[in-house]
């Protein structure tokens, strides 16, 4: 019986072990699930691979969702897609290698300009965009035929559009409508080099932590305020750690959608079509549906107790235009020029 019970306990761990292999590969911490057959041999349908290390929830829920109906529907069945969201692929660099070797097909990323073509990467310096729609006449013209030719050269990939989860809002203990009512308020802000200058030169203390630490840095007094999209503000619940909504709206980081070039010369001319339709019908889809989702996250973070302060916006862009100028002149040639004519509307 010994002997017996023996051989189950192995065979139960042998199993569990099996089990537990299958479920994926860890990369820097994160599980990477195992990539699907591009060839679904039973159907003949074309399977690709999109990743993001953004949540399925939200605005990415919605955009990702278009994007996987419309492929489905414009290729009449022929073609569709798996979903890897939250990382399950690897962090974003992570992610553009898979795109550079053709081992993934597509996704969104937000850190291909410091990687790719930083000196030209004036979209996400502060205070100078008034929103996507400026970024995108900038993408049109010369400096953005000069990003997505750095993109195909570096990183092996194709621009295929972008979009945003709207203006960014700072949270604090301390209130503040003003740039001398900032002064000297600790504020986290993400490693940005541009945005720790500007709001350093607005007078206040910049403090660069990671995004997992922002709680416990709220928590300790490390930092009285910090700064984010709404839907990760309310998704983090900062009104159990945070006063004040601050409607700043400094800056719209916007993820781009981006193809692999090698995965990309390997479909038909009917397949590609079909892709960059898709994408560029899931962005239209999305942009309406931000400022609704926004609002209410405001409407979550008031209802729970947080104050909302509309500042005095112009008054912060005049107090930080020094950094904003010393940014734009640290660019490539012709880039400052290209913000200002997008800006305008040229």
């Amino acid at each position: 019986m010994k002997r017996i019970l023996s051989l189950n306990i192995a065979l139960a761990l042998t199993l569990s072990l099996i089990a537990g292999c299958s479920g994926g590969n860890k990369s820097n911490g994160q599980t990477t699930a195992p990539a699907p057959d591009k060839t679904a041999a039973s159907t003949g349908k074309l399977v690709l691979k999109f990743a993001t290390t953004d949540e399925d929830n939200g605005v990415d829920h919605i955009i990702t969702q278009q994007f996987k109906q419309r492929l489905v529907e414009l290729s009449g069945g022929k073609m569709d897609v798996d979903l890897f969201m939250a990382g399950q692929m690897g962090d974003e660099k992570q992610a553009l290698e898979l795109m550079k070797m053709g081992e993934l097909d597509v996704g969104y990323n937000a850190i291909q300009g410091d990687l790719y073509y930083k000196d030209l990467s004036a979209i996400s310096i502060p205070f100078v965009f008034p929103d996507v729609d400026a970024m995108d006449r900038f993408m049109a013209g010369p400096v953005g035929d000069k990003i997505k030719q750095a993109l195909l050269e570096k990183g092996g990939v194709r621009y295929e559009g972008m979009f945003d989860f709207g203006a960014r809002y700072f949270t604090s203990n301390k209130p503040f409508k003003t740039p001398a009512e900032m002064k000297g308020i600790k504020i986290r802000l993400p490693q940005i080099q541009s945005w720790i200058d500007i709001f350093k030169e607005i007078g206040a203390a910049p403090t660069p932590i990671a995004a997992t630490e922002i709680v416990t840095a709220l928590k300790t007094g490390t930092v009285d305020g910090q700064e984010n999209f709404l839907s990760n503000i309310a998704g983090r619940q900062m009104w159990e750690y945070q006063k004040y909504l601050i409607a700043t709206k400094h800056v719209s980081l916007p993820q781009t959608w981006l193809v692999s070039e090698k995965a990309f010369q390997k479909l038909s001319a009917d397949q590609k079509q079909w892709l960059e339709q898709a994408i560029k019908e899931a962005i239209a889809f999305e942009r309406p549906q931000v400022e609704q989702l926004n609002a209410g996250f405001i409407k979550q973070c008031t209802d729970k107790g947080m104050t909302l302060i509309e500042p005095d916006r112009a008054a912060f862009v005049k107090a930080a235009q020094p950094a904003i100028d010393k940014s734009l002149k640290g660019m490539a040639p012709g880039v400052q020029e290209a913000a200002q004519a997008a800006i305008k509307g040229k």
